[in-house]
């Protein structure tokens, strides 16, 4: 586990892709992770939708 935002750290998909393929039993851990990394895109995607639908107006409108 990463101490500080500058220790290493791997990828979610990584993460996943390890807990499926190395861990026994791992399969419900990384449905968990995998729904998790979906999430966070479908977020991210949202708000950066929202920022240029924002910006587009503002530009627009002057």
């Amino acid at each position: 586990m990463p101490e500080s935002l500058f220790d290493s750290g791997r990828a979610l998909a990584v993460h996943i892709y390890d807990l499926s393929m190395n861990v026994t039993g791992g399969d419900p851990a990384a449905h968990a992770s995998a729904l998790l990394l979906i999430a966070l895109i479908i977020l991210i995607n949202l708000v950066a939708q929202g920022f240029s639908d924002r910006w587009l107006h503002r530009r627009l409108a002057t």
